[in-house]
């Protein structure tokens, strides 16, 4: 048995004890009384001492009924090891953000913009930052699939919602239109366009860490090499999670030389050693049948 369990036990057989014991004082007294000037006031009193010895008895009676549904056998109160076990995995945690604070701050002092900065500045940063990310739940999404588009500044980024979508819902334009994370829904799934850092210091925080988790697809949109998102690249690489890369306004490659780009893009995969790419497509949002193979795999991939 328990502790907590012998504790309730205990609790239930002493409110029985006091309710004999009440229950009795009172009753003696209501005989004396009875046998006195004030008879009327005995038997009132005779039968709230037999109330409340009744409630006693009856919370007496209801305490031990109620202990297996708090502590159902053979799991009663089995967790004075469980709620240590608790306690060191919080003490952890507690370390790990501590020191990703550390780090965050001495990325602003040494003014490191980038997660390759970092990795090459100091080895346990980016091992604090692994540790740190591995406990960070996903996020919950409230619908099942959940993509995001990532890209830079003029990569195309709500031109390929829309067209995605079939209608124009994100504001297209010079310059990054997105300020924060905005959601679209489509059909079967909610599109999420993330805006473009100069820096990525903020896709550190545990917010963001959680909100990758939670995607289904992460997409990486690309123009001309894939130097321009290893910033975002190389953190999903830290913490291990698949993403796809777009070469978007493949138009603008003239043809005689589209190959050679091709190649060019997965050989960059290649030197800048990407651990998490799953797909790689070239296509043009603007006009998505002008490479209708790569952009038809791409929506049949994403949406079924």
């Amino acid at each position: 048995m328990g502790q907590a369990e012998s504790d309730f036990k205990a609790l239930g057989n002493a409110f029985e004890d006091a309710g004999r014991a009440i229950q009795q004082g009172v009753q003696e007294a209501g005989n004396v009384i009875a046998d006195g000037v004030c008879e009327n006031i005995g038997r009132p009193l005779e039968a709230a001492g037999n109330a409340v010895g009744d409630t006693f008895q009856n919370a007496g009676d209801f305490i031990p009924k109620i202990l297996p549904i708090f502590f159902p056998p053979p799991y009663a109160y089995q967790t004075y090891e469980n709620q240590e076990e608790l306690d060191r995995l919080k003490q952890e945690h507690d370390v790990i953000i501590q020191q990703h604070e550390e780090l965050l701050q001495k990325m602003e002092e040494e003014k490191l913009n980038t997660f390759e900065q970092v990795a090459t500045y100091e080895k346990i940063g980016v091992e604090r930052f692994q540790q740190l990310a591995a406990t960070v739940q996903p996020l919950k999404m409230e619908r099942d699939k959940n993509l995001a588009l990532f890209g830079i500044t003029s990569t195309g980024k709500s031109t390929m919602i829309n067209s995605l979508l079939g209608q124009k819902l994100a504001e297209t334009g010079y310059g990054e239109i997105t300020k924060v994370i905005q959601p679209y829904d489509g059909q079967s799934y909610r599109l999420y366009d993330v805006p473009g850092k100069n820096d990525d210091v903020s896709y550190f925080t545990v917010n963001y860490i959680s909100f990758w988790k939670g995607l289904s697809y992460r997409l990486i949109i690309i123009n001309h090499t894939v130097k321009e998102m290893t910033k975002v690249i190389k953190l999903l690489d830290a913490i291990q999670l698949q993403y796809d890369l777009i070469v978007n306004k493949f138009d603008q490659v003239p043809p005689e030389e589209r190959d050679q780009f091709k190649q060019q893009i997965r050989d960059e995969c290649q030197e800048c050693q990407l651990q998490g790419v799953n797909h790689l497509w070239f296509v043009n949002a603007q006009r998505p049948q002008q490479f209708q193979t790569d952009w038809i795999e791409m929506v049949n991939y994403l949406t079924n």
